[in-house]
């Protein structure tokens, strides 16, 4: 190709590039806007009963609290420090459906509704697929019924309550739901009188009391109760203060920190029978 031929075809391009054709200067579609997901469903909601009320509910007979289901099949109990959770998973039989029932007990009901939020948004779509769901609790959404899973999830004071049943019908789903809810709303008391119901943290020390950079920590607590309680603990920001946790037992907590600084190791407790939350706290200083 000759120099001539190759300039004419270089300014022709130019050109193109630079064409006041409308067409020529159309922008490239802008990256989708955030999904607004939590506003879609009414996030955050007024709560129906009083503001510091919570749900004390005996979980240890579930099967009575959904009609017509049989024993729980599985039944877990695990406490999550570091979101401020204590959560009960159960499997009961309804009929010839197996219900997925998990229950979260937050430390209040504006906790139980954050985390009603962050558990629906785990999803890989690139569009939340929740949608508003019934007038259940203070707040409620659901997977729609095209998905061909049925899932509910809502929000009562300090509760939020998960019930998955693949292939059960979506009205039999939204009769236990709703039966769970009115025994949810009844259960309501004051939080002075569900302090009763949680299990006390006794004795959280920290082992050597004077810790040093790289040397192993061991936090402790013991639970005074008469039921079975189940706990956990956590050191805050763990990663970012260079902590790394060595063990954990159900009483205890082992890590090193490799920075010196004053670091907060929380510890929560429940009773999974009743499900009310205890928390406490208790500062570690690292030295060089």
């Amino acid at each position: 190709m000759s120099c001539g031929r190759s300039l004419l075809l270089l300014g022709l391009a130019f050109g193109a590039c630079n064409s006041t054709d409308p067409q020529a200067m159309t922008p490239t579609p802008a990256s989708r806007q955030p999904d607004d997901f939590p506003a879609r469903i009414g996030y955050p909601a007024a709560t129906k009963g009083a503001a510091d009320s919570v749900v004390v509910l005996d979980w240890d007979r579930v099967a009575e609290l959904v009609p017509a289901a049989g024993p729980a099949t599985a039944d877990r109990t695990v406490v999550q420090a570091d979101s401020g959770l204590g959560i009960r998973f159960l499997k009961v039989p309804l009929a010839e459906h197996r219900l997925d029932i998990d229950i979260y007990a937050a430390t209040s009901a504006a906790e139980a509704q954050r985390q009603l939020v962050a558990v629906a948004s785990m999803t890989m779509m690139r569009v939340n697929p929740y949608e508003k769901g019934p007038p259940l609790g203070d707040l409620c959404c659901r997977l729609p019924a095209a998905l061909g899973r049925s899932r509910l999830l809502w929000a009562n004071a300090n509760l939020f309550v998960s019930v998955r049943g693949d292939g059960c019908p979506p009205e039999s789903m939204l009769g236990v739901a709703e039966a769970l809810d009115r025994r949810l709303s009844a259960s309501l008391v004051e939080a002075a009188v569900a302090e009763g119901s949680a299990p006390q943290l006794l004795d959280l020390v920290a082992a050597p009391p004077a810790a040093k950079v790289g040397a192993p920590v061991s936090v402790t607590w013991r639970i005074r109760g008469e039921l079975p309680a189940v706990s956990g603990a956590v050191v805050r920001d763990a990663e970012a203060r260079g902590v790394t946790i060595t063990d954990a037992g159900p009483t205890s907590l082992q890590f090193v920190c490799e920075r010196p600084g004053e670091l907060v190791v929380d510890v929560a407790a429940v009773f999974p029978r009743w499900l009310v939350l205890r928390r406490d706290s208790l500062r570690v200083v690292i030295s060089p």
